[in-house]
């Protein structure tokens, strides 16, 4: 005898609930699942998916992402929480994924740049497109332990956005001066938030003189 087997479908009301929760808790893998089940869920997905966190780590993820957002019709109004960018020095399609990212971005309030000299490094045009964002409210940077600051220095000098908060933790002095590079702007960095000044309430970091 053939085997029957009964199909449910849950309600949209009920899948709607669920990725709720997954957006709650900052599912993207289990948002993304369900955005791929029909184009009904894949459209919704969009919202939560970039109400998340979106950590970009590699040079793969940022051509992912750019291609992701490509096919979500450019919703770059719907990223406005968090963009996490850790991938280091970018290879060329990277680069222009990235900048197609930083050319389309209108609402995003929070931006982390980790190894922030290496991304900044690979391409003179993407410290140009940071600064350019008007959007930002916070700010976090890392640099390397040998990292060569002029990148940042520029991007900060240039910046468009107001931000309210600022995070940078740069290398040391004498680890500048081992590595042949001269930190000094970016160990006192206040008067480069100049563009922020009337807006800045929270300045902080490591190995900074803030005094």
């Amino acid at each position: 005898e053939g085997i029957h087997v009964m199909c449910m479908r849950l309600p949209y009301d009920v899948l709607f609930a669920v990725m709720d929760i997954q957006a709650h808790n900052d599912d993207l893998c289990a948002l993304s699942s369900m955005g791929q089940t029909c184009h009904t869920l894949h459209d919704v997905s969009a919202k939560p998916m970039l109400g998340c966190e979106i950590a970009l780590r590699d040079g793969r993820d940022v051509v992912s992402f750019c291609r992701f957002m490509q096919y979500q019709g450019g919703r770059y109004s719907l990223l406005r929480r968090r963009l996490s960018i850790s991938t280091g020095r970018l290879s060329a399609p990277a680069v222009a994924s990235l900048l197609e990212i930083l050319g389309s971005i209108t609402h995003l309030e929070y931006l982390v740049l980790r190894g922030a000299d290496r991304i900044l490094g690979s391409d003179i045009r993407i410290p140009r497109a940071f600064a350019s964002l008007t959007c930002l409210k916070h700010l976090e940077m890392s640099l390397s332990e040998s990292a060569d600051t002029a990148n940042c220095v520029y991007m900060f000098r240039a910046m468009r956005s107001r931000l309210v908060t600022a995070r940078l933790d740069a290398p040391s002095v004498v680890q500048g001066l081992q590595a042949g590079i001269f930190p000094c702007e970016i160990a006192n960095p206040i008067s480069m938030f100049r563009n922020s000044a009337s807006s800045l309430i929270e300045l902080s970091g490591t190995n900074l003189e803030l005094g």
